[in-house]
């Protein structure tokens, strides 16, 4: 059986002991398919030239063995790594954290095909900003994308809505507008006051619709190859209307719904064209009842290694062959077709 060399991308600088790159990869390196995995770091210094300056090829890379696990000072990265080239390898896997970095991207897809890394930067690009919702609007709640403060104020007329910055993840920046009242993190400002602060820095924002029912919790699916491998369900803190973990939301056991697993296939129909294998996607309970897509998560996917465990599906075995068979089928034919 052909095996293929992997090369992982992270920067273990932002991760916790939660992240779901240690069990992953650990499974990941036991399949029959890998030859080899390494992993290099943006965290660690002599990596600079490659990750911040783009200046090099090579990094310092550590293999992957049994041991790999988290830790506060990233030993994992630094224990027997080597310097290697990364057009030595067969395929790149990114697990950068957010927000995307096009010049890195960029740096990225001028030394190695971008049909060979994934999830494939250009996908990444396209579908990291919360603008991508609007390709998939009839799955959300009502949404509008909006430049100006005239517009905001617009939609927020109808209905409570909340605005997320285009790029934010993890809950960072998303504020909540109820008549003249706005949250805005710990802060409560009227109207007049959030108007007067957001034309002094003015952005473009995602507003959706606040949906009464936000406390039944916020669903967070991960789909690999367009299939879903497993779900968890992330309610908010108490006193808190965001669901994320980041924001002290806790997690647990749940079911697929009808609803969800459409919004599964619609999504993953779109994003394999777009070179994206693995994705997370999130919804919410809407005023009817129904589940409705409100995030998409295409670069470094949270929430692996809670689904495991709650789930007691082995859904990281499960991760592992459709990658490994995704590998096979889907960019190693492409670049045997080039090659004829």
């Amino acid at each position: 059986m052909k095996t293929y060399k992997l090369l992982v991308l992270t920067n273990h600088k932002t991760h916790s002991s939660s992240n779901s790159i240690y069990a992953l990869l650990t499974a990941l390196a036991r399949h029959e398919a890998c030859g080899q995995i390494d992993v290099a770091s943006a965290g660690l210094p002599a990596n600079k030239l490659f990750f911040k300056y783009h200046l090099e090829s090579r990094l310092l890379a550590a293999p992957i063995t049994e041991d790999f696990q988290f830790s506060e000072d990233g030993k994992s990265y630094q224990a027997k790594a080597r310097w290697v080239e990364a057009g030595e390898y067969d395929f790149i896997f990114l697990r950068m954290p957010p927000p995307a970095d096009k010049l890195f991207f960029d740096f990225l897809t001028s030394i190695f095909p971008a049909e060979r890394i994934i999830n494939n930067p250009n996908g990444i690009l396209e579908t990291g900003s919360k603008k991508y919702l609007l390709r998939h609007a009839n799955l959300c709640p009502p949404i509008q994308y909006c430049e100006d403060i005239e517009q905001v104020e617009d939609f927020a007329r109808q209905f409570p809505i909340v605005l997320k910055p285009l790029n934010s993840y993890g809950g960072n920046g998303v504020i909540k507008i109820d008549g003249d009242q706005v949250w805005m993190g710990n802060q409560i400002l009227s109207f007049a006051e959030f108007t007067r602060q957001f034309q002094e820095r003015p952005q473009p924002v995602l507003a959706m619709k606040y949906l009464k029912h936000v406390r039944r919790g916020d669903k967070r699916i991960v789909v690999c190859n367009g299939k879903i491998v497993g779900a968890s369900l992330r309610k908010p803190a108490k006193g808190n209307w965001l669901c994320n973990g980041a924001q002290g939301g806790a997690s647990g056991r749940t079911i697929i719904t009808k609803e969800e697993r459409l919004i599964a296939k619609q999504l993953g129909v779109d994003l394999l064209k777009k070179g994206v294998f693995m994705f997370g996607f999130d919804t919410l309970t809407d005023d009817e009842g129904k589940r409705v897509l409100s995030e998409i998560n295409t670069q470094s996917i949270g929430g692996l290694k809670q689904i495991n465990e709650q789930s007691g599906s082995h859904i990281l075995e499960n991760i592992t062959d459709l990658f490994w068979n995704y590998v096979k089928k889907n960019v190693d034919e492409k670049l045997l077709v080039g090659r004829a």
